[in-house]
């Protein structure tokens, strides 16, 4: 399925996020980075005492004034929250414990909620640090008698990485630090993650791809609030930082039922339900058929495609080409939606040996069966999709062999040992019917015929013989001192020294290559196949 709208989000999670016409207090400038005096969000709506909040943070905290927005919800939804703040930009949490006066505050001051926010990746990559002053915190949080209310921030898109992994990771290590004295974490990085995932042009970063927008910030607000006191926020009119009221109240609708499971859950009726395609982001919000459901949302991000559940991109999946469930055949690619056919050089894991020839029971073995595999490969693509007629492949000698074949297009023809022998004695079937003698008697009956060169046998029953001539080919002159260079131990061999044929042609400008099929003393010739680079 396509994109989702944000605003739909408030038909899984919960639509009665609302918004209050008055009642809200007007917002103070943006706090300072070395923090501020608290702020009065106005009378509550109900008779208990205000929740004094301090904020221990950086920018993420202070942009915004982001607390000021969790004051001006407190106040809507009748829920004073008067906060305070200590905030120095990029701090960390060992500079909130050694030098921004932030623990002497949570010691001295008896909050009754801390929120605690460290730099936007100490938790991911700083993970020993984090957990030690995080540990600290904690236990002074615990000393004071003050609620821990753990900040864990979005993955922020200047950095590389997966941003998910990186979400999950900030949040493991808050999760840590919330488990050390039993406090609450505040799911910001995973708000983010299900708004972005709902509508990936929603703007939340601002342009260096890391600090919030307003909208940001206000999605952010929202999930502190419902983490700070457990109920649905309810927006003032205007909307806090003149985020449109469609957004905003779908921004905190996930905050309300969103973040509140664990990760991979879906609030349903008060239970937390794991997240599947019949109850994503929310009690019987079932996903299309195919669609997977992702962090609370249903389907995939464009241009991938939900099959199966697993988003899949069908411009390329040969098991999913152009749809779902459209497999491409043998070997073949998929090209923007449609099989094709694959380069010459196609991976031996493509094919099991054995179901091509009884008698290769791996490749690189017994010869004249595998060679008959590796044709009967190739030729199973290009039945499919009129690819290729034959090939060759994989190399053997001592050296690094790709895991390959070559496939190519060529004139396979019959021909018989007793012909070939013609050229050359030795290949009659009898005392040969592959090796040395043979490609070089292959060879010289393709160049016969009018072609470049030739190899095999493709295929041989009895005297009858099948061999590949090529057209599409290059003979190259060059020495065994040359050739031995790429494979070691490599004697005038066109089975025990096909690597250092393929590895030489390679190395000037072809993409593989047989060989030698002619040697004259300290001279050879080989057959380079493919386009010069």
């Amino acid at each position: 399925m396509g994109r989702l709208c944000l605003v739909c989000i408030l038909v899984g999670c919960g639509g009665d996020v609302g918004v209050v016409d008055g009642g809200a207090s007007s917002m103070d400038a943006a706090s300072a980075p070395d923090g501020g005096t608290p702020r009065d969000a106005g009378p509550p709506f109900d008779a208990g005492p205000p929740l004094r909040v301090l904020f221990v943070g950086n920018s993420y905290t202070y942009f915004n004034d982001m607390p000021g927005v969790v004051a001006a919800i407190g106040a809507t939804t009748g829920a004073y929250v008067e906060v305070d703040t200590v905030t120095q930009g990029g701090a960390t949490l060992r500079d909130h414990w050694e030098s921004t006066g932030a623990r002497g505050r949570v010691e001295s001051e008896a909050f009754d909620a801390v929120v605690i926010q460290g730099q936007s990746l100490e938790a991911a990559n700083m993970g020993g640090d984090f957990d030690v002053h995080a540990e600290r915190f904690a236990d002074a949080l615990a000393e004071a008698g003050s609620e821990g209310v753990w900040f864990a921030t979005w993955a922020r898109r200047d950095v590389e990485g997966e941003p998910r992994a990186l979400m999950e990771a900030i949040e493991a290590s808050y999760e840590r630090a919330a488990a050390h004295h039993g406090g609450t974490v505040a799911r910001v990085g995973a708000a983010w993650e299900i708004a972005l995932l709902a509508d990936p042009d929603l703007e939340l970063f601002e342009a260096d791809r890391s600090h919030p927008t307003a909208a940001g910030s206000l999605l952010t607000a929202c999930v502190i609030f419902e983490a700070l006191t457990g109920r649905a926020p309810v927006l003032p009119d205007p909307a806090p930082l003149g985020v449109p009221p469609d957004v905003a109240r779908a921004l905190c609708a996930i905050a309300d039922d969103g973040v509140r499971c664990d990760p991979e859950q879906s609030l349903c009726d008060g239970a937390c339900v794991d997240w599947d395609s019949s109850s994503c982001g929310g009690c019987d919000v079932a996903c299309s058929p195919g669609d997977p459901c992702q962090l609370g949302v249903c389907g995939c991000p464009a241009p991938r495609v939900g099959c199966h559940e697993v988003c899949t991109w069908i411009q390329s999946d040969p098991t999913n080409c152009g749809a779902c469930d459209r497999a491409c055949p043998l070997a073949a690619v998929c090209d923007e939606g449609e099989c094709a056919c694959p380069a010459g050089r196609v991976r031996l894991d493509a094919f099991v040996p054995t179901d091509l020839d009884p008698g290769c029971d791996a490749w690189g073995g017994e010869p004249e069966a595998c060679a008959r595999a590796a044709h009967r490969g190739c030729a199973a693509v290009g039945d499919a999709l009129a690819c290729f007629t034959s090939g060759f492949g994989p190399p053997m000698g001592h050296a690094p062999s790709p895991p390959e074949l070559r496939c190519v297009n060529g004139d396979v023809r019959e021909t018989t040992y007793t012909q070939l022998s013609t050229h050359v004695p030795e290949c009659d079937g009898v005392t040969e019917r592959i090796g040395a003698g043979c490609t070089t008697a292959i060879h010289r009956h393709c160049v016969a015929a009018g072609a470049v060169s030739g190899f095999g046998p493709v295929e041989s029953d009895g005297d009858s013989v099948t061999v590949t001539c090529l057209s599409d080919a290059t003979v190259v002159a060059t020495t065994m001192d040359e050739l031995s260079g790429w494979a070691s131990r490599c004697v005038p061999d066109a089975q025990s020294c096909s690597v250092a044929a393929w590895n030489y042609c390679a190395s000037i400008g072809h993409d593989s290559g047989y060989g030698p099929v002619e040697v004259d003393g300290g001279d050879v010739e080989v057959v380079c196949v493919g386009p010069t680079s």
